[in-house]
C-alpha cells in the first residue's frame, strides 16, 4: 500500500502539484497524485474491467478530487486513507491510492468518463447534468454509476452585515457573484431564484477567483457572494475574519416544489459558532457531495471501498431523536445515478437494501441498480435496515440534517479554522491541530 506526489494523466487535464503548498495537508492525509500509470487499463482476461497499475502487481486507483482550499481534497485524502487499510482485507494487495486535485465536479465527472481515474467526487446537480446529457455536458454520461453520498455542501448565501440584505427577495436588481467561472453552479443558482419568482433580468451572475472576494467585499465592489462549499470553509473564515458578515437563509414555500421534484437537493443548515461574527444556524438549501465511480471500474474495488466509507468514516442521524438508531436514508440522499454492482453488493450483505418487493413507492431517493445484463432494477431499504447499521456502528451523529456522513466539524477551535479546513476535517474530537 503506497500514496506518492506526482503528476499523471494526460497533461490538459492534470495540475501542477509543485503549486500545492499543503505539504503538511499531505502529510497529514498520506494522499496526493500519483505518477507514471497507463491512463486506462485494459480488461482482464474474464471481460471484468481490470485496475491500472503503477507497475506490475501495483493496482492503482486515483479519485478526482477538487481544489486545494475546499473540502473534496482533504476528503479523497480521507476515503483513500480508510481504502488502503481496507484493501488486503478485500483481497487487493499491494493497492497504491492517490487524489487528484481538479476544478471540480464538472471535470471530475468527465475524467471519470474517459477513464482517466477510478473514482470522483461531485456535486449531486452536476451528476444530474452528467447523466441527462445537460449543459455544460454535450452528451448524456450512462457509464456513471454511484458508490455512497458522502456529506452536504450547503448554499451558503454571504452579504456584508451593512448591505442591509436580509432574505433572498433582498437580492432583486443586484448583481450575485459566483467565484469561479461555473456553467453548473449558474444554472443551479438560477433554478433557486427563478423557483422563487424571481424574473431573469433581476439578476445578473459575475464571476470573481477565490483570492479577489475578500478584498472585493472590503472595498464594497460585492454586495452578495454564492458559495457551495462544505462547513467549516477556509474561504468563508477568511471573509468573515476580514468583513462583518451576514448569512441569508435559503427558506420558503416558494423552494418546497423544487425539494419535492429534484433528488439532488435537500435542506441543510449552517451551524452557528464557525465563523467570526456568525452565532447563530443558519437555515438553507444544500448539494449532497458524492462518491461516484463508473460502470468500468471493478466491483471488488467498489465493495471495498464502500466498506471502508461506511465502516471507518461514516456518521448517521438518528431515526428518532432519543434513540441511537441511524437514519439509512443519509447514505443515499441525493443519489442520481444507478448504484454500482460493488456498492449495492456491500449493502446487499450488510441487510441494508434490497431488490424492491411491493409496488408502494417507500423510498423514492434509493438509487436504481443495473444489472450485469443490463437490466434495471428497482432498490429498497430493508425493514431492518437501522438495525444492520446499528449493530455496525453504535457511534451515530446527531439528529441535525446536515451531521449526516463523513463528519467534517470534529474540531470548531478558531485555531482548527485558521489553519485550514483539511484540519478540521482530521483532528480527533477534544485535540487542537499541530
Amino acid at each position: 500500500m503506497d500514496l506518492k506526489i506526482g503528476n499523471q494523466g494526460s497533461p490538459g487535464r492534470m495540475r501542477n502539484v509543485n503549486r500545492i503548498a499543503f505539504v503538511s495537508l499531505v502529510l497529514l492525509l498520506a494522499a496526493a497524485t500519483v505518477v507514471g500509470a497507463d491512463p486506462k487499463p485494459a480488461a482482464e482476461p474474464n471481460g471484468k474491467p481490470a485496475l491500472r497499475e503503477l507497475k506490475p502487481g501495483h493496482p492503482l486507483v486515483t479519485i478526482a478530487s477538487g481544489e486545494i482550499g475546499g473540502l473534496f481534497y482533504p476528503t479523497a485524502g480521507a476515503i483513500c486513507r480508510a481504502l488502503l487499510q481496507n484493501s488486503a482485507q478485500a483481497g487487493i494487495r499491494h493497492l497504491h491510492c492517490g487524489v487528484e486535485p481538479s476544478s471540480g465536479s464538472t471535470d471530475n465527472l468527465t475524467i471519470l468518463a474517459d477513464r482517466e481515474v477510478e473514482l470522483a467526487i461531485a456535486h449531486s446537480d452536476a451528476v444530474r447534468k452528467a447523466w441527462e446529457g445537460n449543459a455544460p455536458f454535450p452528451r448524456a454520461i450512462k457509464s456513471l454509476r454511484s458508490v455512497v453520498t458522502l456529506y452536504t455542501e450547503s448554499f451558503t448565501l454571504a452579504v456584508p452585515a451593512r448591505s442591509g440584505i436580509k432574505t433572498l427577495d433582498d437580492l432583486k436588481g443586484k448583481p450575485l457573484h459566483l467565484g469561479l467561472s461555473d456553467p453548473v453552479l449558474e444554472h443551479t443558482a438560477r433554478e433557486i431564484l427563478n423557483a422563487c419568482g424571481f424574473k431573469p433580468e433581476e439578476t445578473t451572475f459575475r464571476t470573481l477567483g477565490h483570492e479577489a472576494i475578500a478584498p472585493a467585499f472590503k472595498n464594497q465592489q460585492i454586495q452578495a457572494h454564492l458559495f457551495v462549499v462544505g462547513h467549516p470553509d477556509e474561504r468563508v473564515w477568511n471573509l468573515a475574519s476580514t468583513e462583518s458578515l451576514t448569512l441569508v437563509p435559503l427558506t420558503g414555500k416558494c423552494l418546497e416544489p423544487l425539494l419535492a421534484k429534484t433528488r439532488h437537493y435537500v435542506k441543510a443548515v449552517i451551524p452557528g459558532g464557525l465563523y467570526p461574527g456568525l452565532e447563530n444556524d443558519t437555515p438553507t438549501l444544500g448539494l449532497r457531495a458524492t462518491l461516484m465511480a463508473s460502470s468500468d471500474t471493478p466491483e471488488e474495488l467498489v465493495y471495498a471501498l464502500t466498506k471502508a466509507v461506511v465502516e471507518k468514516l461514516y456518521r448517521f442521524r438518528n431515526t428518532q431523536p432519543d434513540e441511537d438508531s441511524p437514519e439509512p436514508r443519509s447514505l443515499f440522499e441525493g443519489l442520481v445515478a444507478p448504484l454500482h454492482l460493488g456498492a449495492f453488493r456491500y449493502f446487499q450483505e450488510m441487510r441494508v437494501l434490497e431488490f424492491k418487493k411491493t409496488g408502494v413507492d417507500i423510498l423514492s431517493a434509493i438509487p436504481q441498480l443495473i444489472d450485469r445484463d443490463g437490466h434495471t432494477q428497482d432498490l429498497e431499504l430493508t425493514p431492518k435496515a437501522a438495525n444492520a447499521l446499528k449493530a455496525l456502528r453504535p457511534l451515530i451523529g446527531g439528529n441535525r440534517e446536515g451531521e449526516a456522513g463523513i463528519p467534517l466539524t470534529l474540531a470548531t477551535s478558531p485555531a482548527a479554522a485558521k489553519s485550514g479546513s483539511a484540519h478540521w476535517l482530521m483532528v480527533e474530537p477534544g485535540r487542537q491541530p499541530g
